[in-house]
């Protein structure tokens, strides 16, 4: 006898369908659709359009952390926390974003887990700067302290600036190694002999502090790795500005012959914290220095090549919708009706990207304009505007850009774990080919990586019934 212990309708729906696709009685698996909650509209958070108004888009930074802890979850067969929905979507890049402007990117097809609607994704961008082609190759050691003093903020500071740099400026003709270090250095990371970024960023992101700080026998390492190199040389130390009790002359000395440029990147909070040997480094230009504020990204990348970063003051976003045509629409990942009544404005870096789903329910079938997004930014002391136009389209998701697929995919396995009442008809084989269909464009092996947790987490499931 067969005992089976199950905790939600999706799980369900899936281990029915597993059965199901064993004995061959479905090989088309985007038309599963076994198990359907039928729930009024409003019970799934849908706002009602009542008239012509702006709706404020909450432009989010995201926290990388969150796709790291459900790998983990999956990998030790451990409870999985609640997913939120729309950090998990803006984990990923998008192709959409790779374009040295500010974009704002609008697309509309059939809503994946309820085909009655449409689901709109909207997609800003503030552009990634062309990589110089005259600059010829750098190899690049970077030097990461995780030493006790380097404790919380500062640390995740540190790795999220070099995640930001190994997964959206690193370029194919460059090299680099990462030295991980606190009482002793430790190379973790050399691209020449690794590939994969999104090995290496899961090993980042594990990585705590502890120990004391001796920055030495790190930069040591770093030399020697650099020692034979007919590249640009670049050493660049993410720390907190404790250099423990280093000799400035003996350091001074090591640089004095050697062609390498030398970056230090603070992650803790100004030149006034910093001890008095860096210090004398920064006024003898000895070293570039830079703060790493959280409102910038690609700080390594504008240190490397010298160049200063773009900002983007008083970012807003906001979508307006035609009620004669919409009649309702809710946030994707937002479950209770919430309204999103009001956002501050935001200042972003040169490599923000950041992803929005917005299902809708219309009143036509017809291809006609359903409204407008529009994005609000200043940039070099001008006040500027992007506008796109949503159309209503009846295309099939399938036929969809490969970001909206892979955007709706991680949105239906999210609501999948969360046992969303919004998941409709959908089950796990939905969230399965979205995401299979949209790895054409992978940068970095992000989308691959999603891919693997997708399939972790149907054998996750199977060692959860009993």
């Amino acid at each position: 006898m067969l005992k089976v212990s199950i905790k939600s309708n999706h799980h369900l729906c899936f281990i029915i369908s597993f059965f199901l696709l064993s004995a061959g009685c479905n090989k088309d698996l985007r038309n599963i659709s076994l198990f359907s909650t039928k729930l009024n509209q409003t019970d799934l958070g849908f706002l009602e359009l009542d008239q012509k108004k702006s709706i404020p888009l909450n432009l989010m930074k995201t926290n990388f952390d969150h796709f790291i802890d459900l790998k983990n979850s999956i990998q030790t067969n451990s409870k999985i926390e609640k997913l939120q929905t729309e950090d998990l979507i803006n984990t990923f890049p998008y192709e959409f974003s790779e374009s040295d402007q500010m974009k704002l990117y609008a697309e509309t097809a059939v809503c994946p887990w309820n085909h009655k609607n449409k689901l709109l994704m909207i997609g800003v961008s503030s552009g990634f700067p062309k990589n110089d082609t005259d600059e010829g190759s750098k190899e690049i050691v970077v030097l990461l302290d995780n030493s006790g003093s380097t404790n919380g903020l500062p640390l995740q500071k540190a790795k999220k600036e070099l995640i930001e740099y190994i997964t959206k400026d690193l370029r194919p003709i460059d090299k680099i190694s990462i030295i991980l270090f606190n009482d002793r250095p430790e190379l973790i990371w050399n691209s020449t002999t690794e590939s994969n970024i999104a090995t290496i960023v899961t090993k980042i992101q594990k990585i705590n502090s502890y120990g004391g700080t001796n920055v030495l026998p790190a930069v040591k390492l770093g030399l020697k790795i650099l020692e034979n190199s007919k590249m640009k040389k670049n050493l660049v130390l993410l720390t907190d500005g404790d250099l423990g009790g280093l000799n400035p002359d003996e350091f001074k000395e090591m640089f004095a012959t050697k062609k390498i440029s030398f970056s230090i990147l603070d992650s803790v909070g100004g030149k006034e914290f910093l001890d008095d040997i860096m210090k004398s480094f920064i006024s003898n230009k000895i070293i570039q220095y830079q703060l790493i504020d959280e409102s910038r990204t690609g700080i390594i990348d504008s240190i490397l090549k010298e160049r200063t970063i773009t900002l983007s003051t008083n970012v807003t976003s906001e979508l307006v919708l035609d009620p004669n045509i919409v009649s309702r629409y809710r946030y994707v990942g937002l479950e209770t009706g919430n309204k999103v009544d009001k956002v501050l404005p935001i200042t972003i870096g040169d490599r923000f990207t950041y992803v929005s789903l917005i299902e809708i329910e219309t009143q036509s079938e017809n291809e006609i304009e359903l409204g407008e997004v529009t994005l609000n930014y200043s940039k070099q002391g001008r006040t500027l505007k992007l506008n796109e136009k949503i159309k209503n389209s009846t295309k099939n998701y399938y036929y969809a850009s490969k970001d909206f697929q892979f955007a709706s995919g991680v949105a239906v396995f999210s609501m999948l774990v969360n046992d969303s009442r919004s998941l409709g008809d959908s089950d796990y084989y939905l969230a399965y080919h979205l995401v299979q269909n949209s790895l054409d464009f992978d940068k970095n092996h992000f989308r691959k990586d999603f891919f693997r947790v997708l399939q972790d987490y149907r054998t996750h499931l199977k060692k959860n019934i009993r």
